[in-house]
């Protein structure tokens, strides 16, 4: 087109397949005015699965600068239907794990779990009109949570090394190709 020249498709042979959704993740503190939140990221999981990708840079042991963007990544997800792309959001960015740096991850939450966002009720407005709701925090728990949470977290770490070595091969001592390979050797002798 910028040298004068026609397309190859017209219009008429497009069609729109499904939905698609972006959700970029950066480091930076929802509570406090979306300040950047440089510092190591100590842990990073990112969502897969059908439909979902994501296009980031970041690892285990990176260093958010305080200097530049604190663009973390995009998630893309797609479904056939929008509410359909909104399910598999919501299911992507639970799955998005990341310590170490705060994120935006929580805010995109409460933006996917809003009914008017659902209901395609939205405009360039959205984020001020709904920022009381979106703020929100998640449901919290009484003070012992946290302990529950390690000890739940411990009994499970126990019960995969319980597994781990249950399953481990078991060498007898008084093998038969462990004698037969001692007979062996002697005859060498």
């Amino acid at each position: 087109m910028a040298n004068g020249e026609a397309l190859s498709y017209k219009q008429e042979y497009l069609r729109q397949l499904g939905h698609a959704i972006e959700c970029r993740i950066y480091a930076e503190d929802p509570d406090n005015n979306f300040m950047p939140s440089p510092g190591l990221i100590r842990h990073i999981t990112e969502p897969t699965g059908l439909g979902v990708r994501t296009d980031g840079y970041v690892y285990k042991g990176y260093e958010i600068p305080i200097y530049y963007d604190p663009m973390i990544s995009k998630l893309i997800v797609w479904g056939r239907t929008r509410a359909g792309a909104i399910d598999r959001m919501k299911r992507a960015l639970s799955e998005y794990k990341i310590s170490g740096v705060k994120t935006s991850i929580r805010f995109l939450q409460n933006i996917m779990n809003n009914s008017d966002f659902m209901e395609g009720k939205y405009n360039t407005h959205f984020i001020e009109q709904h920022m009381q709701s979106l703020m929100a925090e998640k449901e919290k728990c009484d003070p012992h949570c946290e302990d529950i949470a390690i000890v739940t977290a411990f009994l499970d770490y126990i019960d995969k090394i319980a597994k781990t070595e249950a399953t481990a091969p078991v060498i007898a001592e008084n093998s038969g190709w462990k004698q037969y390979g001692r007979r062996n050797n002697l005859m060498r002798l």
